[in-house]
């Protein structure tokens, strides 16, 4: 099915990495959400064998935790 230009609307023509990053849709991903200093939501997610789960409010009732988060792709 090929597609006519002519009747194309402007949501549907290919957008530009300007266009992209002007959205609101894109301005929302990159506004952080928490600030410094804010408690982190409590989680749970399982061990690296897979056998237990560990929460994150267990361990910071008895010790500092540091949250590390990266993409390792």
């Amino acid at each position: 099915m090929e597609l006519d230009p002519s009747a194309m609307t402007p949501e549907d023509s290919p957008k530009t990495i300007e266009d992209i990053i002007a959205s609101p849709e894109y301005l929302d991903i990159v506004t952080p959400k928490v600030a410094v200093g804010d408690l982190a939501h409590d989680f749970t997610l399982p061990t690296l064998d897979g056998d237990a789960e560990v929460t994150l409010s267990t361990f910071a009732q008895s010790r500092p935790v540091a949250l590390i988060f990266g993409s390792y792709t």
